[in-house]
């Protein structure tokens, strides 16, 4: 997988292994049921997880993005939206779509190529894929040229609160441990601080309130910097309340310290209780899964953030 997925996502790829196209032939969402409960969708941050019938092992692509609902008008911007897709062009990505009730249309494009979702949300309205899987279709291009299949997507919830973990760093022979106070508002900007012992470059960074990270999706980037070390973090979020969330990211020294890269595992709350005599999680300290595509495209759209905020 080019990603940790949510539990949503993870609990897909079950349905995947017994009968993954069964439903794929219609083109609209199919039913996931619920009863009586409410499946009116939730705007924010969304992550789709999309697979082609063209293979059973993991998802084809990750496509991630901020929805904003006006009316039954859903849509995300080119500053609001990135692909993992393999494929060349500059990866303009935007959304547009509608939402009625519990059914979701919407059209995502890769530069001129367009991807079409349609699905039942499930009860709650923040997710695709519980009950019942969604059905996408591409039209013919460059990147997934004319293929179909099936998809699972769920909203994301915010970074804001404390997390605690660990940073992995070359030439550093020890784990550091961190404490993370972060801020998302309501336009996805990421604030925040992070005190780090054991370090031996420095123990307090923070985010300049005039260079503030942001969240697409499941996706976050931001910088920290003591105002003589710069470090870039880009990473991924997973797990649902009650399940403890999980921050998980690239991180590179672009200025100052001679560490040059390494990976942050951080968890919302209290350490976990596998803990070693480090303090390093010992599931995943280290590891740094996020797709390569994705973080080389989350810093071009933070470089163009960035260049239109100086307008």
């Amino acid at each position: 997988m080019q990603r940790s997925f949510s539990s949503a996502v993870v609990f897909t790829m079950a349905i995947l292994v017994t009968g993954l196209f069964a439903g794929c032939g219609g083109g609209g969402g199919t039913s996931s049921g619920g009863g009586g409960t409410s499946s009116t969708f939730v705007p924010g941050k969304w992550t789709f997880s999309i697979f082609s019938n063209s293979g059973l092992f993991g998802p084809t692509a990750e496509l991630d993005m901020d929805l904003d609902q006006s009316g039954g008008t859903i849509s995300s911007s080119n500053l609001e939206s990135v692909d993992s897709v393999s494929c060349g062009g500059m990866h303009l990505d935007s959304s547009t779509g509608t939402v009625s009730g519990d059914k979701i249309h919407l059209v995502f494009s890769i530069d001129s190529e367009k991807i079409t979702f349609d699905a039942t949300l499930a009860p709650g309205g923040t997710a695709v894929g519980e009950a019942s899987l969604g059905n996408w279709s591409a039209e013919d291009g460059p990147c997934l040229g004319g293929q179909h299949g099936i998809f699972t997507a769920s909203l994301i919830p915010a970074l804001t609160g404390t997390w605690t973990g660990t940073l992995s760093l070359a030439n550093v022979n020890t784990m550091p441990s961190v404490t993370v106070m972060l801020a998302e508002d309501a336009n996805f900007s990421v604030s925040g601080s992070m005190a780090v012992t054991d370090d031996p470059c420095f123990s307090s960074i923070a985010i300049a309130p005039d260079n503030l990270g942001l969240s697409v999706g499941s996706l976050s980037s931001f910088e920290m910097t003591d105002g003589t070390n710069v470090l870039d973090f880009i990473g991924s979020i997973e797990g649902v309340p009650p399940i403890p969330l999980q921050f998980d990211a690239n991180v590179t020294v672009v200025s100052g310290c001679t560490e040059e890269s390494g990976t942050l595992n951080i968890t919302m709350g209290d350490p976990p209780a596998a803990m070693d005599s480090s303090g390093a999680r010992n599931a995943k300290a280290g590891k740094q899964k996020i797709n390569p595509l994705l973080l080389e495209r989350m810093k071009n759209l933070m470089a163009a953030r960035r260049a239109q905020l100086m307008k």
